[in-house]
């Protein structure tokens, strides 16, 4: 039997193998699409259940006063309780505040980033149809959503929680909001999305997109 010289199989391996893993497919559910917190930066994570209770009483009683929200006397006396029970604690009540409101905008940061590791990926995700363009009777763009009223009947998702869709032969649908497996490359492609509908039109911010080489139909 005729051996492989040593230099072909070092070729073999450093050109072929890694083409299988760059064509790997990974398959993903939503949550994949957002960035995991740091739960080191997390600074209620050392509060007991009890003196997070108490933050929260305050915070919401006082976001409700700046929000003009009507207030009674039992409602100024759950946040005089809180407040008095988190200062015996030792906890400054205005420094945990103010924590609360940098936590909220990292938080928020968070739900608006893409997960760089998935640029270029190879990715099967399944998900609901929003048609954006179409030729004849198939569906040649749309946005992929994690459910059904997405970007419609309420507010959009995080733009980490949209994908937009090409698909160069079109799927066939029966609706919107129909639900598919996606496979394809994904790319972060962070951009403005508007949503012609009947009432007006929706503008939001998108994080991804896929160039589908399979839309198939999820089996429910």
């Amino acid at each position: 039997m005729r051996k492989i010289p040593l230099f072909l199989t070092l070729l073999l391996t450093v050109f072929i193998v890694p083409s299988i893993g760059a064509h790997a497919v990974e398959r993903l559910v939503w949550d994949d699409l957002s960035p995991k917190m740091d739960e080191s930066k997390d600074p209620f994570k050392a509060l007991s259940f009890e003196q997070q209770a108490s933050l929260q009483d305050v915070y919401w009683i006082r976001e409700g006063k700046r929000q003009g929200r009507p207030t009674s006397e039992s409602i100024e006396k759950v946040a005089q309780e809180a407040r008095k029970f988190l200062q015996d604690e030792g906890l400054n009540v205005e420094d945990l505040l103010a924590k609360i409101d940098a936590f909220q905008e990292l938080v928020r940061h968070t739900q608006n980033s893409p997960v760089k590791r998935l640029d270029g990926q190879m990715v099967r995700l399944p998900g609901y149809v929003l048609p954006l363009e179409s030729e004849g009777n198939k569906v040649t763009e749309f946005l992929l959503v994690p459910f059904v009223g997405a970007c419609i009947h309420t507010p959009p998702p995080p733009p980490n929680q949209i994908v937009h869709v090409r698909s160069q032969d079109g799927i066939e649908i029966n609706g919107i909001y129909e639900a598919v497996w996606v496979t394809g490359q994904m790319r972060i492609d962070r951009r403005e999305q508007s949503l012609y509908l009947v009432d007006g039109t929706t503008d939001f911010e998108v994080s991804y997109a896929i160039q589908a080489t399979q839309v198939e139909p999820l089996e429910q």
